[in-house]
């Protein structure tokens, strides 16, 4: 099965979501993060991590909130094929 994951995730140039690919491989999400998890203590994965902040870095001085930007966007984790 992890061999699977890996042929789907090359499939789909090399990142997809957790969702996606729980969907195409139709295994239960917490099932799959064990095996990627795994894959990732093996070195053959690795998490990308991405954000999207619209603010300005010099209107977050101006920014009255005490708590984390809101302007600052998380998009899903994906994974890629460590080469």
């Amino acid at each position: 099965m992890l061999s699977q994951i890996l042929k789907e995730i090359d499939r789909n140039n090399g990142s997809i979501s957790m969702a996606q690919l729980s969907q195409t491989l139709d295994i239960h999400p917490a099932t799959l993060d064990g095996m990627i998890q795994t894959l990732i203590g093996m070195g053959k994965l690795r998490v990308d991590s991405f954000t999207i902040d619209s603010c300005a870095p010099a209107s977050c001085t101006s920014c009255s909130t005490n708590s984390p930007c809101p302007l600052v966007v998380s998009l899903p984790k994906t994974y890629s094929i460590v080469k």
